[in-house]
């Protein structure tokens, strides 16, 4: 059962609402405003983080980049949400994830995150 996510994106409005969501999933997250940031949790947290919510389009390291260093930290098992509001399927079929995943595309609404993040963790007895 997924217990803690770490929500990756450069926009703060955006991390705070994924968040508070999360938290209403009975899930706790970590948030990164920035690759660098989210490598760093990774590093100190690793064993904790259950689920991945990246956003593939960043300044500075984008979310291949920074999904690809934390790598480093985790055990590449963790289910993941890609975001963007881009077509980046070619960039996370490159990735050659062995984890659960799936894409959500921005703009999204509350109820459309809750069911895409649904899909990719394991149901609650």
């Amino acid at each position: 059962m997924v217990k803690q996510a770490l929500v990756i994106d450069d926009e703060e409005p955006l991390r705070d609402i994924i968040s508070k969501v999360l938290e209403h999933m009975d899930i706790s997250s970590f948030t990164a405003a920035n690759g660098d940031e989210a490598i760093g949790l990774c590093s100190k947290h690793h064993a904790s983080i259950d689920l991945i919510i990246l956003d593939m389009n960043m300044p500075g390291k984008d979310g291949k980049e920074t999904y690809t260093e934390m790598l480093n930290y985790l055990n590449g098992t963790e289910p993941l949400v890609f975001m963007s509001g881009y077509d980046v399927s070619d960039t996370i079929k490159s990735l050659q994830i062995n984890a659960p995943w799936t894409f959500l595309q921005k703009p999204f609404t509350i109820t459309t995150f809750r069911e895409v993040v649904s899909k990719v963790i394991p149901p609650k007895n």
